[in-house]
């Protein structure tokens, strides 16, 4: 398509100019680099999440149980995989809805109350009536009820206005779970803190489904199905939005605006964020990479108002918004040039991606709520280069508009593959009861966190002070007027959910969720603005840190042995044949195999002498495989090889070292492509390459060649060599722990077409020996008086007399057990653990 052409240098800019000091991405460039799952494993996961998905939706089938229904119902939603289920959800909900209820327990009533109410089925709220005592209030009887009180403060969020036992439901519930979460399940007490911070209603999904995953996956009576599902889920959708994250930086990185502009907030990852927490799912996904681009475009203009433009740039940058033209651009100073351009461009390209659907219109509306935003933007500028103090009826013609929820709103429709007609895009940009309760929660909760920082920077005046001033009241007192009035916004939010019953979910939630983002982004400060710490490990918790499918445990099972490890086996002949061999890729295999095995520390005799003889042959192979496997097992038996592995050749009186690994580069001193499909040599140079020392640049070289290569041809392996390649991939051999990786070999060897059954024996029965003896040591350090003259673990008590600290002794052990695992070390294992743990409760 064709371009905007300018060409613009980066400004030099001038140091009286006013500046915020943000902090600089906390991102860069991680995502232009980040590697996520590839779609071959990706697409395993498929089979089985469409299994998965049979059993739920025969759970709706097969449940008849009102209660277990909307238990199920829940925790779907609560693992954020509803838009799975939409069609039995619904179904279940109406034919709910329909049925009289006459339940007197508290934690149902109030359960039905809020599954159908979010799905606009309108229950009164005097259904909880009959909780009340005769002054009205809710029963003390309740009040200890932790389950039931979750279930009411929940229920309670949902107020309209006017709906004064809602309140009172809040009121009555918050305290006492306040009060008892310390003495509740873990999984229990997560559920009350987070709902505490955060109510389910006003939580973005994905932050919500992260954190439920943890809490549910606690809960003795969770559903394996509906967890699986919901994991396998959350890996399928993390991979897409760590592309789109990937695509999106890529396109602001060519945008350039962050060097530029550097007085601005350089926030793509966390503007993305925002969006994700408008919607997550599949379908979406265009519409996120256009919402996206629009609020890091708005972003930056709010910068240039409130920050960095002196007023008279300000009035020029508002009439070339105004008049949408590129000749305007010549008028602007440099730096405005770039922001101007870019706005221009990128709505540009949007109009032209919707021109085929007829869409393009949709563009529009878009530029006037972008006009309109700039306008309100001058008008704030103009108010604090005056030091202007307005009433907050004033303050909010203004400062609502400023807030950009009704162009956000607009935005988040322009992507969207739904029909929308423009009647409903004249409905958005008329600033609507729904939009306007956005932009108050957003307004408030903003000017309340950064109300005293600004202050410090001459910014237009905050609702904080504009209230102080017309109320003459303090700081906290209006602050908390002012979340009160947040509140109430929520409460109009609700009502405007049901009354706008003619406009699609999928057009409401939108709306809703840009305020459920308030509630997170402005937690305690501005996270946007500051978004270093709470944000970056919220963000890192959604896109970047995996979810295992697996279910991690602490029930460890009895021993199955019984008095099977008495004796010890004998140690068989295996030491002899091949270590004789001439052969010396005979001799590094079976090292190799011994090591990986985990029996080394039975042959350190014969393996020393081997490896010796071998690095004081003179020798020169052209395979790849075994010059690879000669430096790896030379370099971790602490033979000083150069780079590579470095044969001494004599020559009359001198030594030469040659880098064996040269002869497998090219004339460009890249590896040969002809390597490119020998997966073997590929795996051994992978291997060796992570014995690097600083300065071997021919090593770095190695692994990432090999590394490349091995995933290119990941999906033709055999599974032997696979499983082989894939843990290398994910820890390699020389950083990974020695039980761990004796276990693993056990079951990737046997699957070798050549395997060595004697070695393969002995290595199982020395792995039970030793998994008999630790076993031993690990119940010594679990019961009282099992060490002599020490009364340990459960003998002191401190699970019970330090219940806040992590009760860890077995996974403590397990760490000194990676340590050292050999049966002489057992006193030093012993010791150690009781050190770890007297260090870890200090």
């Amino acid at each position: 398509m064709e371009t905007l052409q300018f060409s613009l240098p980066t400004p030099s800019f001038e140091s009286v100019r006013r500046s915020a000091d943000y902090h600089p991405s906390v991102w860069g460039d991680y995502f232009l680099s980040y590697n996520p799952d590839s779609p071959i494993e990706l697409a395993s996961l498929k089979p089985r999440m469409d299994k998965l998905k049979v059993e739920i939706i025969q759970m709706f089938t097969n449940t008849i149980d009102s209660l277990q229904i909307m238990e199920l119902i829940d925790a779907i939603q609560r693992l954020g995989v509803s838009y799975h289920f939409e069609k039995e959800i619904n179904e279940a909900l109406c034919l709910l809805f329909k049925t009289t209820s006459d339940d007197n327990d508290l934690y149902t009533v109030a359960l039905r109350f809020r599954l159908l109410r979010q799905q606009r089925y309108y229950i009164p709220s005097d259904v909880f009536n009959k909780f009340l005592d005769e002054k009205g209030d809710f029963k003390e009887c309740f009040s200890s009820n932790a389950k039931a009180l979750l279930s009411l403060y929940e229920a309670a969020n949902f107020a309209m206005p006017a709906e004064e036992i809602l309140e009172k439901a809040i009121d009555f519930s918050k305290t006492p779970l306040m009060q008892m979460k310390g003495n509740l399940e873990t999984h229990f007490s997560l559920m009350v803190s987070n709902s505490i911070e955060i109510p389910l209603f006003k939580r973005t999904d994905r932050i919500k489904t992260r954190n439920y995953i943890s809490i549910y996956e606690q809960d003795a009576n969770f559903n394996e199905v509906i967890l699986e599902f919901a994991k396998m889920d959350f890996i399928y959708l993390q991979a897409m939005h760590q592309e789109e994250a990937r695509k999106l930086s890529m396109w602001w990185k060519n945008l350039g605006l962050s060097k530029r502009l550097p007085f601005s907030r350089d926030r793509l990852i966390e503007c993305y964020f925002w969006v994700l927490s408008v919607y997550f799912e599949p379908c979406y996904s265009r519409a996120r990479f256009m919402m996206t681009k629009c609020i890091t475009q708005m972003s930056i203009l709010d910068d240039i108002y409130d920050v960095y433009g002196t007023l008279e740039e300000l009035h020029l940058l508002t009439n070339a918004i105004q008049s949408w033209e590129t000749e305007c651009v010549s008028k602007l100073p440099e730096y405005m040039q770039h922001c101007f351009l870019s706005i221009l461009e990128t709505f540009k390209d949007m109009e032209v991606e919707l021109a085929p659907e007829q869409n393009s219109f949709r563009l529009q509306y878009l530029k006037d709520e972008l006009k309109r935003v700039a306008e309100a933007y001058l008008q704030e500028a103009i108010w604090a280069t005056k030091s202007y103090v307005p009433k907050l009826e004033e303050h909010f013609s203004v400062t609502l508009i400023t807030a950009g929820y009704s162009f956000l709103t607009c935005a988040s429709y322009i992507g969207m593959e739904e029909v929308i007609p423009k009647d409903v895009f004249d409905w958005v940009t008329s600033f609507p009861e729904i939009i306007k309760a956005s932009c108050i929660i957003g307004r408030l909760m903003n000017d309340v966190v950064s109300y005293e920082l600004e202050q410090k920077r001459n910014d237009v005046a905050s609702a904080v002070q504009c209230y102080v001033m017309e109320h003459e009241c303090s700081d906290e007192e209006a602050c908390m007027k002012l979340l009160n009035m947040s509140n109430d916004a929520w409460k109009i939010i609700n009502k405007e959910f049901f009354t706008l019953s003619k406009l699609p979910l999928s057009l409401i939630w939108p709306i809703i969720n840009l305020a459920r983002f308030n509630e997170f982004i402005y937690l305690g400060k501005d996270l946007y603005t500051n978004s270093d710490h709470i944000m970056k490990e919220t963000i890192s918790a959604v896109l970047i840190e995996p979810v295992q499918i697996t279910r991690q445990s602490a029930n460890f099972h009895p021993s199955v042995w019984d008095d099977f490890f008495i004796s010890k086996p004998p140690l068989p002949d295996i030491n002899m044949a091949s270590l004789k061999s001439k052969n010396d890729e005979l001799k590094v295999e079976l090292i190799n195999r011994i090591q990986c095995l985990g029996v080394a520390y039975h042959f350190e005799k014969e393996i020393e002498e081997k490896l010796l003889k071998i690095y004081e042959t003179s020798a020169s192979y052209d395979d790849l495989y075994i010059v690879a496997l000669h430096f790896r097992l030379l370099r971790q038996q602490r033979y000083h090889i150069s780079c590579g592995i470095s044969i001494y050749i004599k020559h009359v009186f001198s030594f030469f070292f040659v880098d064996v690994f040269n002869k497998f580069l090219d004339e460009k001193g890249e590896f040969m492509i002809c390597l490119n499909n020998d997966v073997k040599a590929l795996l051994s140079l992978y291997e060796a390459a992570h014995l690097s020392m600083p300065g071997k640049e021919i090593l770095d070289k190695a692994l990432e060649f090999s590394k490349i290569q091995l995933k290119n041809l990941a999906s033709n392996m055999d599974p032997y060599l696979l499983e082989m390649v894939s843990s290398s991939l994910e820890i390699p051999l020389v950083r990974r722990a020695d039980r761990l990786k004796a276990k693993l070999y056990f079951s990737i060897f046997e699957k070798e077409s050549k395997c060595n059954e004697t070695l393969l024996n002995f290595a199982k029965l020395d792995f039970n020996l030793l998994q008999a003896t630790h076993q031993e040591e690990a119940q010594s350090l679990s019961i009282k008086d099992m060490i002599p003259n020490c009364r340990w673990w459960k003998g002191l008590n401190l699970t019970k007399n330090l219940p806040f600290t992590r009760d860890r002794l077995i996974e403590g052990y397990f760490w000194v057990l990676l340590v050292y695992f050999e049966p002489h070390y057992s006193r030093a294992r012993l010791m150690m653990t009781m050190i770890f743990f007297a260090n870890i409760h200090s």
